[in-house]
């Protein structure tokens, strides 16, 4: 069976008509001006043809085709999250920023004390063998922390 490939719009703009693939959809592809098969191995519900086809319409209504295609990125330049998923982004971001701070430590204590610890142990003053226990103390607490 011989599907006629044609692009059609049904209602969100040029389509391939086997499928709801839009000719936008594949418009990023031909400017990076991958190969059918760099988009096959995207897109694995196309063929060749299809491809062909819409290469072939893009070729015939390019003015068109790269004024929607502006437009949407445009569009989607000017999209912001709504206030409360900026909110829990900013305070993510916090969250890392303040573990990162504590690993740097952590890591800066340990790059000090390992070389030292790992010569003669027993002959670390006593302050040294404590601040090697509450790194070790610090560290799992971090990983207890960062695993919630």
């Amino acid at each position: 069976m011989n599907e006629t490939i044609e692009i059609v719009d049904r209602g969100r703009g040029p389509q391939l008509s086997t499928s709801r693939i839009t000719v936008q959809d594949l418009v990023p592809y031909f400017q990076r001006q991958c190969t059918h098969e760099q988009i096959i191995a995207v897109m694995p519900v196309l063929t060749v043809a299809e491809i062909e086809v819409v290469e072939r319409y893009v070729r015939d209504h390019h003015q068109e085709v790269m004024e929607q295609d502006r437009h949407i990125r445009e569009r989607n330049a000017n999209r912001k999250n709504p206030p409360q998923v900026e909110e829990i982004l900013r305070r993510g971001g916090e969250r890392m920023a303040a573990l990162r701070e504590q690993f740097q430590k952590a890591a800066n204590v340990w790059g000090r004390l390992v070389p030292r610890v790992m010569d003669a142990p027993e002959k670390l003053p006593a302050e040294e063998r404590n601040a090697w226990r509450k790194l070790g103390d610090d560290v799992a607490a971090l990983l207890k922390k960062s695993a919630k």
